[in-house]
């Protein structure tokens, strides 16, 4: 494989990527990995992922996540827990309990539920997505 005026090996690219729920694979059940995790497919059931939870623009996941990081692109469903950085893409869509310390969201990211900062304020969302309106609703309540 060609990568600009370099030559990249194929298998050691693939390497690197420890992990990985190909498009099309759907699994049940409960997950858990010590190192990065990809999901293009689908995953229903409960993933402790103890580094990155990566979803792609394919990938489904239904149930419940608790890792470090996690980038997301794809549909996740359910209870969320990130112990670092929880990154949304445009294209991710959310809906449930978003448990997280840092959180970076791009424009146009789809979220439907509660998101609640560890030792910060429990905040819950209801986007409007056939006007593109998000409402906020902070409660009172501080989370430990």
């Amino acid at each position: 494989m060609k990568f600009g005026t370099k030559e990249v090996n194929r298998q050691t690219f693939q390497d690197t990527i420890a992990n990985r729920i190909s498009k099309g694979a759907i699994i049940e059940g409960e997950l858990k990995s010590e190192t990065d995790i990809r999901i293009d497919g689908k995953i229903k059931g409960i993933l402790h992922c103890a580094a990155k939870v990566v979803i792609g623009p394919t990938g489904e996941m239904e149930g419940e996540i608790n890792c470090k990081d996690a980038s997301l692109e794809g549909r996740v469903t359910g209870k969320l827990e990130v112990n670092g950085v929880l990154f949304l893409k445009k294209t991710a869509r959310i809906e449930g309990e978003i448990y997280y310390k840092r959180l970076i969201v791009e424009e146009g990211a789809n979220i439907t539920g509660t998101l609640i900062m560890s030792g910060g304020t429990t905040k819950s969302l209801i986007q409007d997505s056939i006007k593109g309106k998000t409402k906020l609703i902070e409660n009172s309540q501080q989370t430990a």
